[in-house]
């Protein structure tokens, strides 16, 4: 695969010597895989790398190697050569990119979503499964023997951001990177445990109320589900536990679109669509002011529940007489 701006991101990663990685808000899979990826990368380079998020990290990651190394704060009379931002179609969607962007002399936009506003000095920005792949052929055109650590890290972003490769993003390439990384030191079985199978009980009887309060609409192509921070506290979760949720809804039969409205703080409310094969959610989200990928996408209104319900579901049931839905 061409990738524009491969050799120009690899020139930099040679010449210059103080990193920091910034993952964006509200951080998955890919973002911290791919960050810490990178992060062990540089360090074999003998560069100095740190990665940086300012809000939590989901506790399903707390496996990965330095993951405990990243920054929640960054001191504001410290100044990096680069700032590098992973999985950030926008560079409003950076963790707390007001603070740390001002830090930097020169910003690196690394990105797969196809609504990317190409915002960095350099954009190595390309339609693949996860940015993982394009940390992957950083470090190959680098000639970078990949770090046990490294291919962990990247494996899981691969895993999680292809749903356990069966979302359809998932190519051949994806596949002979994954083989590469797994050669490399990563260790599929524990990967998938470890994000799949060691969930919290408290997980398991928040996303069953949600599921058994989700309503289905449109002649059931659509299912939605609402959490309110309330019933966090009544099944004594948190926010990641609700990991898995939206497409545990996606996977009911004849269900197109699922989508999870979610309670972050007052009058703060996330959305996240979910496609099964043909409807487009980017432009959903989109509509609402957020953005993702066409059958992944997301958005954070501000509002009551009962308000964003009736916003969410008019877009939504609006979309599904169009094409975006209906084939």
């Amino acid at each position: 695969m061409h990738l524009k701006n491969l050799k120009a991101a690899a020139r930099l990663l040679r010449k210059e010597n103080n990193f920091l990685i910034a993952c964006h808000a509200d951080p998955d899979g890919d973002t911290i895989g791919s960050a810490l990826g990178l992060m062990h990368i540089l360090k074999k380079m003998g560069k100095a790398a740190a990665v940086f998020s300012a809000d939590e990290i989901p506790a399903v990651y707390q496996f990965l190697p330095g993951i405990n190394s990243i920054k929640k704060n960054i001191p504001q009379k410290q100044r990096f050569n680069v700032i590098i931002s992973v999985d950030a179609g926008d560079v409003k969607r950076i963790s707390a990119a007001e603070k740390i962007l001002p830090l930097g002399n020169f910003l690196v936009d690394i990105d797969h979503h196809p609504d990317n506003t190409f915002f960095g000095d350099l954009n190595l920005v390309a339609p693949v499964s996860c940015v993982a792949e394009l940390i992957y052929r950083v470090a190959e055109e680098l000639g970078i023997k990949m770090p046990a650590a490294a291919a962990t890290c990247l494996y899981v972003a691969m895993m999680t951001d292809t749903g356990n490769f069966k979302y359809e993003n998932t190519t051949a390439e994806t596949f002979d990177i994954a083989k590469h990384l797994v050669a490399g030191g990563a260790n599929p079985a524990e990967c998938a445990i470890n994000v799949y199978e060691e969930k919290p009980f408290a997980a398991l009887t928040l996303q069953a109320h949600c599921i058994l309060n989700a309503q289905r609409v449109c002649g059931g192509k659509i299912i939605w589900t609402t959490v309110k921070q309330a019933d966090l506290k009544k099944f004594k979760a948190k926010d990641d536990d609700l990991n898995g949720l939206v497409d545990a809804l996606r996977s009911v039969k004849g269900v197109e679109v699922a989508v999870l409205i979610r309670e972050v703080g007052p009058k703060k409310i996330k959305v996240n669509f979910r496609a099964k094969r043909y409807a487009n959610v980017q432009r959903m989200a989109k509509a609402l002011g957020g953005g993702g990928h066409i059958r992944s996408a997301g958005a954070v209104i501000d509002g009551s529940i009962p308000a964003v319900e009736k916003s969410v579901l008019a877009v939504v049931t609006h979309q599904s007489v169009s094409p975006y839905i209906t084939k």
